[in-house]
């Protein structure tokens, strides 16, 4: 890489490969990197040889745990990459890796089609308004069908894929069909692969490894299949788009013979919309089918000049977070509330940090994605979003764990800086003395609360100090791993997204970070939340403290609100001094961060401070503990209920274990049975929904229950209500 390639913004694609677990994501990112000059040999994920899964934890397990970054060049187009992980565990380096992307590939399994964790990451892009191309991989395989998976995709995302590919197969030496290719339905050519390994540069048909033939007579019956396939192509098309249907029906024009470039057009146009989902296929395993992705990503996903204007919020503004109240677009003192950014050089700087890794000879490194203006080295910029300074020292084009270091970036790219201090995931950075967003700020990256806690302990007391630091490394780095102290207990808590989460976290304590812990069992992480009946609670303070009076009064009411998650307080219609509204508010939540029942935060709890009065001389500090108090207060009424996790799990299976699968989950983990579905001619999808607690464990359950055959992903719903049985079976 180097600062040539980081050419106009029309050149750029920001694109991530997302997917359900073991489609096949790394794979394809892999053998395009190959195809692009990148590497000189392809590695496999089952030997742990990819460059794109660099972390031990990874390698070690064959999944992707953390998104990695990657940088090349196409068609001259550069092509900023980021491979996500496709286990639900990991579901923020998804999110943030969206945040932040313009497009898209999506990886469907050609025996399965659309899973479990697909409709997550689909959900994720489509809350972004991600267009996408879908790649159906692992068309070598037994089972593959292009259709089915492209029938599963419209009946689960909900969404009309556009097949661009009809498959080639020919009877193999093993006497059954063998994937050899396909035909590009958009330009009628056959593009086939005979399986010799090849260089980047060279091949055995040319056009980088790959053989590229215009269909002709000599193609025999093929020509009439790809013909009709390029027909239902062209209806699918005018089904969509009323330009395109016009011009089919302009002297009843041929699907067959119409020019490519009106195709092109029409697909390129309804994706950016997202409107349609592009489907090609492959084998990326087998280095089949990637050349033709890598042209669609060019072809049909967007620059970040098609993407829409980039809006940073007010920083002065109570947001979201904080009150439901809503803002209009300027303050009532005319200052405005939102600014818009073009995504030019010439724009003012604004960059968003999305990810944080401790590089062990560089240090902190930040990703960040500059949406506009120019980020230069040996430069200060500001963080809007905490407030302070930070220098840029180096900024380094990324391909996995390796770095070329460049002197500058322009809006449209993605870079790592070196020498941030106090960046963290979400912050937004702008211009040092720049007067247009100095007071804005870009909406940050949104993050899952955890759903598994255990303790954890250091060894010895020389590791107390080490393990602290460790743990503020990680928290940097993950922001959906929490650590708090248990003030009952004295215990160092450690929550994260799931087992295999806080298990990739403890491991990466050992081998990263040198530090020796004891982590305790695992545990669920219930939450309390109000009944439905408003409580109002007022409460007095009257105190003799260093011989002067500190007096406060405190009125709150606290009901249920369905779906906001964490608590939010709001105030009523009166004035009150800045420095005491923010004592109240942290006496609130430091009280909703502990319910009364059984010690779990509080979720879903609305806290409107009615009236607060204040006498001369009283202290911020008395002031909190007033507000605290009428707060739990009112949770001590009666009403509050405990909730727990609730998962949606989907197990595959073979035919012959799905007696027992289902016995276990019914008796067993008291599962709601929601249905069995065919996946393949003996293989079986059965889908229910189930509390976490009852699926600690569940992974040594299932593979005895299926020989070790058996597997399992689960997706968290939200927190329910638990029955009165259920929380006197609770432990503790």
């Amino acid at each position: 890489a180097s600062t040539e390639a980081m050419d106009t913004g029309a050149f750029i694609r920001n694109i991530g490969v997302m997917a359900h677990i073991d489609a096949g994501k790394t794979t394809t990112t892999e053998r395009m990197l190959y195809h692009a000059g990148i590497l000189r040999a392809v590695g496999s994920v089952d030997d742990g040889t990819t460059q794109m899964d660099f972390m031990e934890e990874e390698r070690d397990r064959g999944i992707t745990i953390a998104s990695a970054v990657t940088t090349f060049t196409w068609n001259k187009h550069r092509i900023n990459l980021v491979d996500t992980p496709g286990h639900v565990d990991f579901t923020i380096e998804v999110e943030r890796a969206l945040r932040v992307l313009d497009g898209a590939v999506a990886v469907f399994d050609a025996t399965v089609g659309v899973q479990a964790q697909t409709l997550t990451v689909w959900r994720q892009a489509a809350k972004h308004s991600i267009p996408t191309v879908g790649f159906v991989n692992k068309m070598d395989r037994d089972g593959a069908n292009l259709e089915v998976a492209a029938a599963s995709i419209r009946d689960k995302l909900g969404i009309t894929p556009l097949l661009l590919h009809l498959p080639l197969f020919e009877r193999g030496e093993r006497m059954s069909d063998e994937f050899v290719g396909v035909v590009d339905l958009i330009r009628m050519r056959r593009l086939s692969w005979d399986g010799v390994d090849t260089t980047p540069d060279g091949g055995t048909g040319g056009d980088g490894g790959y053989t590229v033939v215009p269909l002709g007579p000599e193609h025999g019956d093929l020509v009439q299949r790809a013909g009709d396939a390029r027909t239902l192509l062209a209806e699918a098309l005018a089904d969509l788009d009323d330009d395109f249907a016009e011009r089919l029906l302009e002297d009843d024009a041929d699907p067959t013979t119409l020019p490519a470039s009106a195709f092109l057009r029409t697909v390129r146009r309804l994706t950016l919309a997202n409107e349609c989902i592009p489907l090609l296929c492959g084998a990326a395993r087998r280095t089949k089918g990637i050349q033709p992705l890598m042209d669609a990503v060019v072809d049909f996903l967007p620059s970040p000049l098609q993407r829409p204007p980039i809006e940073l919020e007010s920083t002065a503004r109570r947001i979201a977070k904080e009150t439901r109240k809503p803002s209009s677009a300027s303050a009532a003192d005319g200052a405005p509330r939102r600014v818009q950014l073009k995504p030019t050089r010439a724009e003012s700087l604004c960059c968003l940090v999305f990810k944080i890794v401790f590089d062990p000879h560089r240090g902190p490194l930040a990703f960040v994605r500059v949406y506009s203006g120019v980020l230069r080295t040996k430069t200060v910029v500001a963080n809007s979003t905490q407030g302070g300074r930070e220098r840029i020292t180096k900024l380094l084009v990324v391909h996995a764990d390796h770095h070329t270091e460049v002197d500058e970036v322009e809006a449209g790219n993605i870079v790592a800086i070196a020498g941030l201090k106090e960046a963290r995931t979400g912050d937004t950075l702008v211009g040092m003395k720049d007067v247009k967003t100095k007071d804005f700020r870009l909406h940050g990256i949104d993050c899952p609360e955890p759903v598994f806690t255990c303790s954890i302990e250091a060894m010895s007391t020389a590791d107390a100090d080490a393990l602290e630091a460790a743990l503020a490394c990680l928290t940097r780095e993950d922001p959906s791993v929490r650590v708090v102290n248990d003030e009952e207990t004295g215990q160092l808590l450690l929550s994260g997204m799931g087992e295999l989460h806080l298990d990739v976290v403890l491991s990466r304590l050992r081998s990263h970070y040198r530090v020796e812990c004891t982590p305790g069992p695992m545990r669920v992480a219930y939450r309390e939340r109000p009944g439905t009946t408003p409580v109002t609670v007022e409460h007095d303070v009257n105190r003799l403290i260093m011989g002067r009076d500190q007096a406060a009064s405190v009125s709150v009411t606290i009901e249920r609100a369905d779906g906001i998650g964490k608590p939010i307080v709001e105030f009523g219609d009166f004035k009150t001094d800045p420095e005491f509204e923010y004592a109240v508010r942290e006496g609130v939540l430091a009280s909703c961060s502990r319910g009364v029942l059984k010690g779990f935060p509080m979720m879903d709890t609305l806290v409107t401070v009615n009236r607060m009065d204040v006498e001369d001389g009283t202290s911020v500090g008395v002031l909190a503990q007033c507000a605290a108090e009428a707060v739990r207060r009112a949770m001590a009424l009666p009403g509050v209920q405990i909730l727990h996790p609730l998962m949606e799990v989907e197990v595959t299976v073979d035919d012959t274990y799905v007696g027992d699968v289902l016995q276990d989950l019914g008796s067993e983990r008291h599962a709601s049975v929601l249905g069995v579905d065919l996946l393949a001619d003996t293989t079986r999808v059965i889908r229910a929904e189930a509390a976490l607690s009852a699926l600690l464990g569940y992974n040594g359950a299932l593979r005895k229950l299926t020989s070790g055959t058996g597997t399992f992903s689960i997706k968290y719903l939200g927190h329910a209500e638990m029955s009165e049985f259920d929380v006197g079976c609770m432990p503790g």
